[in-house]
Order: structure tokens, then sequence, then C-alpha cells
């Protein structure tokens, strides 16, 4: 017999009782030359769709046995219970299965994802709506305006480590934060942001960014950082420099030092003399 010839496919199921449904292995078996130590003249070989470990290891596991003889394995599983029942690599078995005469045997061990398909959008629209609902607020922050901005501390603990610090040393719920330098849509829109509305931001870049350092929240000022990377022109280089020396955003440093050098006369020389002794000095050296 051919040593590549696949004879006996079956498939092999194991369940756990968290797990989300059985997890099925195609197995398949090949003859191979006769060890005259062993007497093992077959392989088989469990795919390993999923990566789970087997006997301690990853990736296809293959052993050997003797043809003409019962034999017995037991073998130990180690998985996440929550792992999904779509394979997370491509099956050896794919490859084979169109020249395979048992293609839909072999085929029944693919099953696919029964979870509903929801768009990108669609769940963001999702998740803001569970999270923007004032009913659970836990945290409150009080703008410039007098205006209680409700939130979540499970949101913001993980965010900002300075909200992260003020909730572990207040014992009262909920927790209140004022703030009296941002008003109430400044605040609310970062709120949004934090949700998943990501286009809340748009047009109120500066003040929002200005929150953001003052809490930490980092996500919120690398996507006000992209936003004047975009935006960056003469009108506005020399406010949206100073933010890049101040927080170290080398890429943003470099694209507005090069709007100062080849822009120059079209920024007005005010606000380029009121501009930091170092700033004007890495223009000089920019030419």
């Amino acid at each position: 017999m051919n040593k590549n010839k696949l004879f006996h496919p079956h498939i092999f199921v194991f369940s756990d009782s968290a797990s989300d449904g059985n997890l099925k292995l195609p197995y398949y078996v090949t003859k191979i030359q006769k060890n005259d130590l062993t007497g093992n003249d077959i392989e088989v070989h469990l795919e390993n769709p999923y990566n789970v470990e087997i006997e301690g290891k990853k990736g296809d596991y293959k052993m050997e046995h003797c043809s003409n003889k019962d034999f017995y394995v037991s073998l130990t599983f180690l998985y996440d219970p929550s792992i999904s029942s779509k394979p997370s690599k491509t099956s050896v078995t794919d490859k084979k299965k169109k020249d395979s005469p048992h293609a839909a045997i072999i085929d029944e061990s693919r099953p696919q994802s029964t979870l509903p398909s929801k768009s990108t959008k669609e769940m963001d629209s999702y998740w803001y709506k569970i999270m923007s609902n004032e009913r659970f607020a836990d945290i409150f922050f009080v703008s410039s305006d007098n205006v209680k901005i409700p939130s979540h501390r499970c949101i913001l603990y993980e965010v900002s480590p300075i909200i992260a610090k003020i909730i572990d040393e207040t014992s009262e719920l909920p927790v209140t934060i004022n703030v009296e330098e941002f008003n109430a849509e400044t605040i609310k829109a970062s709120m949004d942001f934090l949700y998943g509305k990501i286009d809340s931001i748009k047009g109120k870049e500066n003040e929002i960014f200005k929150f953001a350092v003052k809490y930490k929240i980092k996500m919120l000022m690398d996507a006000c950082c992209s936003f004047f990377e975009e935006s960056v022109n003469p009108a506005n280089v020399c406010e949206i420099i100073q933010i890049a020396y101040s927080n170290n955003f080398e890429a943003l440093k470099q694209k507005c030092l090069k709007i100062l050098v080849e822009k120059k006369k079209e920024i007005d020389p005010s606000k380029f003399a009121d501009l930091p002794k170092n700033i004007i000095s890495d223009f000089f050296a920019f030419f």
C-alpha cells in the first residue's frame, strides 16, 4: 500500500459542559514502512484545527501502531472552554478532500458558527446603547457649567489612572468628580467616544485633548493626535506644534516643523513669534 494513501477516515469528537458544543477533530490512517523492532506499520494522524494542546503540545498529533493488533489510547486535551467551534487554522484534510472519496465525511468536521453576524457599525451602536444607559451610572462628572454627566466606573477605571485613583480613594457611591475646567459638551463627547461613538469628538478635538491629558486617557489622546496630524495647516500649526512638543508626539512635531518651514509666509507672524524658544531653535535647525 502506498505510504501516503488515505484510508478509514473518522471523526473524533470531544466535548465539555463549559464549551460551546462539541469539537470535532478528523483523523486518518496511513500505511508506513514496518518497524522491525516494534512491529508498527501504520500512522494515526489526528488533525488539530483548533490548536488545542494534545498531550501537552499544540499542533496535529501523530502516533504509530501495529495494524494487526487492537489498541486503545488515552489522550489529554487542554483548551479554552470558550473556544469557538470554528477551526483556527486550515486543516490538512481541506487540502486533500478534493481528491478523497471521503470528502463528504471529512467536510462534516468543519462546523460553521451559527452566531449572528453584525457589522462593526452595528456592534458599535449596540455597545454604545448599553454603555450610555444612565440608569446604572455609578460615577458623575460635574462640569464647569454645573451639568452632571453620568458614566460608569468599570470603563473609566480601565482607561484613566487618574480617575482610577479617585475611585479607589472614594468610599461613597456614586462617585462625583468636579471638573471646573471643562464644559458639559466636552465631557459628554469624551464619554461618548469611550462608549464607541468615535465621531463624537469631531470638531471638538482641542478641548477634548486637554481633557484627555488631564485624566491621562491615552486612547482619547491618540485619537485627537491622529486628527491633529490630518488637519494641521498654516492657520493652526502654531497651536498644534505646542501640543506636539508638550506630549512628545514625534511624528506630529516633524509634520508641524515642515509646515513652519515650507509655509512660513502664510503663518501669522505674531503667533510664530510667541512660540517657545525650543521650538524656534528646532525650526532653524530643520532647514
